[in-house]
């Protein structure tokens, strides 16, 4: 992959992140995300989207009710462990 395919102008940014344009520019603005400046073309590296993608993911919890404890209130799960 080339260089200039891994940078995306805002509005690719902010459809793979399902944002508005908008928000995108107030990020860059706030320093949330980090930009290449080329002139004055604005491009956001591949690697931000990835960063942003990441922090923000929360891990599932694990669910004990679902896990073949039906009829169980959770409170039972815990003492029946």
């Amino acid at each position: 992959m080339t260089v200039a395919k891994k940078l995306l102008k805002v509005p690719e940014a902010a459809e793979m992140l399902t944002l508005s344009q908008k928000t995108i520019w107030q990020w860059i603005a706030m320093r949330r995300i980090g930009v290449v400046r080329l002139g004055r073309a604005v491009r956001i590296p591949l690697a931000e989207i990835d960063r942003l993608t990441s922090e923000g993911t929360t891990l599932a919890r694990f669910d004990c009710c679902s896990q073949g404890s039906e009829g169980l209130t959770p409170a039972e799960v815990r003492i029946s462990n």
